[in-house]
């Protein structure tokens, strides 16, 4: 059995979704079957959510005449995105083991949310700014900008 699940899953966490992920990977851990594990970061490739959104944000925000993208804090943290065909090879590895294995893959490169979104926005050609923001207001910002998209901008 592979069980997808995401780094920094935790049975304990007060984020529903990771929660859920912990949980399940604890069932797992107890079913006393082989497993696989595989805790991917955020993914990319050509359908891939993190991406395209923050994509369509930049360029949107510019064609729209708003000139500015938040983001929550400093966006200093860091992130590890690793390319979809790369996780899919990883699965079907996994998929073929008698083992128990638990696995975090991540793409081999470790950008800065600050630096991602600025290369995302380079590479559409938007010219928004990008600041920083508190947290909350920039949380508020996307879960507005989601209601009104009908579509999940930021989680």
């Amino acid at each position: 059995m592979v069980h997808v699940s995401i780094v920094n899953a935790d049975a304990a966490s007060p984020l529903s979704y990771y929660r859920g992920k912990g949980l399940a990977g604890r069932a797992r851990r107890m079913s006393g079957l082989s497993y696989a594990i595989l805790r991917p970061t955020a993914l990319f490739g050509l359908d891939d959510i993190l991406l395209n959104n923050i994509a369509w944000t930049v360029r949107a925000w510019t064609v729209r005449r708003f000139p500015v993208v938040l983001l929550p804090g400093r966006g200093s943290y860091g992130i590890q995105p690793v390319f979809v065909g790369d996780f899919a090879r990883t699965a079907v590895g996994a998929a073929d083991r008698d083992d128990v294995t638990e696995l975090d893959v991540v793409g081999p490169e470790v950008f800065g949310y600050w630096d991602l979104v600025c290369r995302v926005r380079a590479a559409t050609g938007s010219k928004c700014a990008v600041w920083p923001a508190p947290r909350r207001v920039a949380w508020l910002a996307a879960a507005a900008l989601g209601v009104i998209q009908r579509d999940v901008v930021l989680t």
